[in-house]
């Protein structure tokens, strides 16, 4: 009886170990197609220039894509605007996400692939949150936008976040 016992209770407890809590994959709720909800922010501390760097960044076209589909594979596309679409690859663990573009064009300017890591959540409502300091990419792009046209505000870039939303 106590053999009877003892096999019930390893039994039941085997079966509490097969149906306990389902763990969320970050990697299955990654893959898929994301759209941008168009509620971007960027915060930029450049002193009293902040809002000219901010301005000229916007008159140039400079955004988040528009656009993030990730493939199983690590690899992806994105699409920024109607004439600006490329590739990239990526790794990820559980909050952050480390993007490569390449084929990137910012306005008129092409970007080297730089690899970007995002800070990111995915709510119950498949709504998800991309966060990164883009310091390094935005002054080589004020380097290299026009002929270095706007090359003097690089230096005065201390912080350069961006925040955005995607839907799947």
């Amino acid at each position: 009886m106590r053999q009877l016992k003892i096999s019930t209770a390893i039994i039941f407890i085997a079966l509490l170990g097969f149906t306990s809590c389902k763990k969320i994959n970050p990697e299955r709720e990654l893959i898929g197609t994301w759209t941008s909800t168009n509620e971007d922010d960027v915060i930029v501390e450049a002193g009293a220039l902040g809002g000219v760097i901010s301005a000229a960044l916007k008159e140039s076209g400079f955004s988040l894509p528009q656009q993030l589909v990730f493939n199983s594979d690590n690899t992806g596309t994105f699409v920024a605007d109607k004439d600006t679409k490329g590739t990239f690859t990526y790794s990820h663990t559980k909050n952050t996400i480390t993007i490569t573009f390449s084929n990137f064009l910012a306005g008129d300017t092409n970007m080297p692939p730089i690899p970007l890591t995002f800070n990111y959540t995915i709510n119950k409502q498949k709504k998800m949150n991309l966060r990164t300091d883009m310091i390094g990419i935005v002054k080589l792009f004020l380097e290299l936008y026009e002929d270095g046209k706007y090359k003097n505000y690089a230096g005065l870039i201390t912080k350069f976040e961006v925040i955005g939303w995607y839907q799947k």
